[in-house]
């Protein structure tokens, strides 16, 4: 009988435990705060010439997008950044898929889902996420579509923008390459949608690069969206007051992050792990043969396999054992398998919560 609970992996003395939160409080603030490395610095420059190529040889038009256009204002990486983004336009979904399936990437969706060339042309999907590794590495980045008809380029619901404010973009120069970023104003609308701590260092860190110019294109873009900030249950009524706001909710909440944050992330975690224990031990309980199993796994996560390669071996050696393993002895080794990796996706998991923590909300003004 499968238990619905997962196994008490974590629970320790109290003095273990608040050494871990510590520890990881340390890792998360370091982290976030610290300059991109030159290794990191590298791997980005590297994976952005590898698409920016691609896309060009392929001749579809593309702007470097979010937290990693406005990095490149000045022509460098200054920050880490999770993943790459790019905006194409909505009318080249065909082609960008063709060209993709060619090149060797997976399309998928956030879940990791892959998608069909039906799926991307559907007018109603926002993005996709692309995924190849081979030889010359790992390569991932997201795909986001602009819809632009008759001269203007629709950013969110009716708020839409001149097409010329994409046609005179910033650019940098990258490797001789010439990239086009999206339009910074742009990117700060939807850092302002999605109100995250994240959003609030790249907002307070670009506005002061912005043109007087730029600057009002913003406020534009906000009055024509109609949107109204809320931070707590305070409606600032300008971009000084919200700025300010943010920075004050942004000091509390960091005070109940990490009390409230550690032991439910382990968990989650800790439970995800066993799920998916539980689901590679109902493949094996369905596969006739070793080869069997490993391609019903291949097929189960869409072909993720080349970083897992090494532990989906060892665990078709321990479940085609005689006599086979139960499920709970199976779930058991499995934890053994990655316990030195648990710590590690902690701290990566709760920097990513911490970045990602809403500072303030947004509502139709209409709507109040």
């Amino acid at each position: 009988m499968i238990s619905e609970q997962p196994p008490n992996f974590i629970n320790g003395s109290e003095e273990r435990e608040g050494n871990k939160r510590r520890e990881i409080e340390t890792f998360v603030e370091s982290e976030y705060d610290k300059d991109v490395s030159p290794e990191r610095a590298h791997e980005l420059h590297k994976e952005l010439v590898t698409v920016a190529d691609f896309l060009q040889e392929n001749g579809i038009d593309f702007y470097v997008a979010g937290g990693s256009g406005l990095d490149l204002l000045d022509g460098k990486w200054d920050r880490d950044h999770q993943d790459l983004d790019v905006q194409i336009f909505s009318r080249d979904r065909g082609q960008f898929y063709d060209v993709a399936i060619a090149a060797g990437f997976l399309i998928t969706d956030p879940e990791r889902k892959q998608l069909k060339k039906v799926e991307i042309l559907d007018e109603d999907r926002e993005n996709a996420f692309l995924f190849r590794s081979d030889d010359h590495g790992v390569v991932q980045f997201e795909v986001i579509y602009l819809a632009e008809s008759e001269g203007e380029v629709q950013l969110r619901d009716n708020v839409s923008v001149p097409l010329k404010l994409f046609e005179q973009t910033p650019r940098t120069q990258i490797d001789g390459r010439d990239i086009r970023l999206q339009p910074p104003e742009v990117i700060l609308f939807y850092k302002l949608l999605d109100g995250r701590r994240k959003d609030l260092k790249d907002i307070q860190t670009t506005l002061a690069q912005l043109s007087d110019e730029q600057k009002a294109n913003l406020e534009d873009i906000i009055s024509r969206a109609g949107l109204k900030f809320l931070v707590g249950d305070k409606s600032p009524s300008s971009m000084t007051e919200l700025l300010q706001l943010a920075s004050q909710a942004d000091v509390v909440k960091r005070e109940n992050f990490f009390t409230k944050k550690l032991v439910t992330i382990e968990s989650e975690l800790v439970a995800e792990l066993m799920k998916t224990a539980e689901d590679i031990y109902k493949v094996r309980e369905g596969a006739k043969s070793r080869d069997n199993f490993v391609k019903a796994l291949v097929e189960k996560y869409e072909g993720f396999m080349p970083e897992r390669r090494a532990i989906i071996e060892q665990m078709t050696e321990q479940l085609f054992e005689e006599p086979q393993p139960s499920l709970e002895d199976f779930k058991q080794w499995a934890h053994g398998l990655v316990q030195s990796q648990i710590t590690e996706r902690v701290k990566q998991k709760v920097l990513a919560d911490y970045k990602n923590e809403h500072l303030w909300e947004i509502q139709k003004a209409e709507a109040q």
